[in-house]
């Protein structure tokens, strides 16, 4: 397989920049490296797969924006525990720091990995006789523009034959909470973020056309159900988002702090090396993912510049809460076990099947 790296998304590469979701100690900042979090997706998506490929034959399994392959993975185990067989699994990522994870992943069918831009598959479109294709992507729609979004869902039809299935599983939050959670990602690491609830991104899907605009997916009008919601106070976001772009982001706010800019990009300096020494420990088994975790909060909450992005993340979620202190069902200002003024924001992971239509014909790359 060959392909060019270079990256055509702009909005995609906002949003990527200073985002530690690809870091090397992933698993200590996002919960999308654990497993549980994984199985509570798979435990609604096998019924799915297993109700339309019905133990015919073993599927290809693909994934888009796959990280470490621990989505894949799982979902691959709990297929097989109903008596669907995996041929293939093949995980695309446009960042290297991802997919060096999946060569642990533990799954029978060892991954390969693909680095690949979205929109720019490196795969052929499969022959008619080809085995049956299960395509998963989580939490990635919000990272593209609308052109970047309707490009991904077309290249990804390319590669499917009508009748198989494309099951996403979203990063969203209700409606009335998602421009507040929007623009606090914003300010804090500069994201372009446009967060879908689930009948919006239902409506996107369907005005998605091949070129004799016939509708490309067949998709349901509801989700059949959802992954484990998230609560996630400032400490979380934190662990994900306080970084040197935060600093960058936010120099107004740094001197009106009165604070050093010197000193508060050496105390992040500091919770990466804390963070990587914790993740080391976990990996060797010296300490449990709960303390590794506890003990970064505890490293991260002491420090000036989480103060600064505590206040940074209220200051603009008051903009969207005003005296209710919520924006919504998901985005709430309220006191934390210490005490202090808090912003909760719950993510929740509705999943979306999308079946490749057969009103559609496959155009060969």
């Amino acid at each position: 397989m060959s392909m060019s790296e270079e990256i055509n998304n702009k909005t995609a590469e906002i949003n990527i920049e200073g985002d530690r979701y690809a870091a090397a100690n992933w698993e200590l900042t996002t919960h999308f490296a654990d497993r549980e979090f994984a199985r509570s997706a798979a435990s609604v998506i096998a019924p799915l797969v297993e109700k339309e490929f019905r133990h015919e034959r073993p599927i290809d399994v693909m994934g888009l924006g796959s990280g470490s392959a621990v989505y894949e993975s799982v979902v691959c185990e709990e297929l097989k525990s109903r008596g669907v067989e995996t041929n293939l699994l093949v995980v695309a990522d446009r960042q290297m720091g991802s997919l060096r994870g999946a060569r642990n992943a533990s799954v029978e069918v060892s991954p390969i990995s693909v680095l690949a831009d979205l929109s720019d598959l490196p795969i052929s479109t499969p022959p008619p006789e080809a085995l049956p294709r299960l395509i998963l992507s989580r939490a990635i729609e919000h990272y593209f523009s609308d052109e970047g979004l309707a490009g991904m869902l077309k290249e990804t039809a390319r590669v499917m034959n009508p009748g198989d299935l494309y099951i996403t599983q979203l990063s969203s939050a209700d409606e009335d909470s998602l421009p507040a959670i929007s623009a606090i990602l914003h300010r804090v690491s500069g994201k372009a973020h446009r967060y879908f609830g689930t009948s919006r991104y239902i409506e996107f899907v369907r005005n998605v056309t091949d070129e004799a605009e016939q509708q490309l997916f067949d998709v349901e009008s509801k989700s059949p159900g959802e992954a484990t919601p998230q609560p996630r106070g400032t400490i979380e976001l934190a662990r994900r988002y306080l970084n040197g772009k935060f600093i960058e982001l936010n120099t107004e706010a740094v001197t009106e702090s009165g604070l050093n800019r010197e000193w508060l990009m050496a105390e992040i300096k500091a919770i990466a090396d804390t963070e990587r020494s914790l993740s080391l420990g976990l990996r060797s088994g010296e300490i449990a993912k709960d303390q590794a975790v506890a003990r970064l909060d505890a490293f991260i909450g002491d420090t000036s510049c989480f103060k600064l992005f505590r206040s940074v993340v209220l200051e603009t979620a008051k903009e969207f809460a005003g005296v209710a202190g919520h924006a919504g069902e998901d985005l709430i200002i309220m006191r934390n076990s210490a005490g202090n003024e808090d912003v909760q924001i719950t993510f929740r992971y509705p999943i979306i099947l999308l079946k490749r239509s057969r009103a559609t014909i496959n155009t060969q790359s």
